[in-house]
């Protein structure tokens, strides 16, 4: 696992962003926030990408991380997760503003190397990057792993589901097993909103009628509204955090 340079990355963020966007499910790859200011965090931040490759030089993956200047208390977080982390992130560092927290925008891994504990490795050395910058905290809005197959329950029951005496989703156990503290749900951590076509465009399917449908690799149900000519999905995510 080789962590590439970052002056590579800040000399071809069109090629970095489209591999780490890759990996995203496909019903938040049509974020109108995402399409706008994705490719800013690899051009502003190119430092914070930490991106690793194999022994044959492909694509490992990755931690996509982003500075930003925060001092009220963390449970005063937004409800608009992930959408807010990149607007703020871009914001301050356009508008001077020393950072003092990292914001954590996802942890991608390539599928063949998939269940093989990469995603924790990646994950202890974007806390080090934390301790390194000497920022306060890291905060992320976490996308658990599983919820994608129960659409219909809400975030703040499925983070407390349990198999075995241990907390059901992988992702939320990895990070508490690494020693992160849960703030609160993020209900509307992100934002996907189009016309019914722009909908049946991304999802090769229709809507008969307005209603909640389930949608593949979406957490929560999105909702229709034919006589809007609206459809719109709000993801839930989980607001965690680290200290040094």
């Amino acid at each position: 696992m080789k962590l590439l340079d970052p002056v590579y990355i800040k000399r071809n963020p069109e090629k970095f962003a489209k591999t780490c966007l890759s990996t995203w499910a496909p019903v938040i790859q049509n974020s109108a926030l995402g399409e706008e200011s994705w490719l800013k965090v690899f051009q502003y931040f190119s430092s914070y990408q930490l991106f690793y490759l194999d022994e044959n030089g492909e694509w490992l993956g990755f931690a996509n991380t982003i500075p930003i200047h925060y001092q009220d208390p963390l449970p005063d977080l937004p409800d608009t997760g992930w959408d807010w982390l990149i607007e703020k992130g871009i914001a301050d560092y356009e508008g001077g503003k020393k950072p003092n927290v990292l914001g954590g925008l996802q942890i991608g891994i390539n599928p063949i190397y998939r269940g093989k504990r990469f995603s924790k490795k990646i994950l202890e050395q974007a806390k080090a990057l934390m301790v390194k910058k000497k920022f306060e905290k890291f905060i992320l809005p976490i996308r658990p792993t599983l919820k994608h197959l129960h659409p219909d329950i809400p975030m703040k029951d499925y983070l407390k589901w349990k198999k075995e005496d241990k907390i059901y989703d992988p992702w939320i156990r990895t990070h508490l097993q690494s020693g992160a503290k849960i703030i609160k749900v993020c209900p509307e951590a992100m934002r996907v909103e189009g016309t019914i076509s722009d909908w049946e465009k991304w999802t090769g399917r229709t809507f008969p009628k307005s209603g909640q449908y389930a949608i593949k690799g979406a957490l929560s149900l999105v909702n229709i509204n034919l006589e809007k000519n609206r459809g719109l999905y709000l993801e839930p995510n989980i607001w965690i955090y680290y200290d040094k």
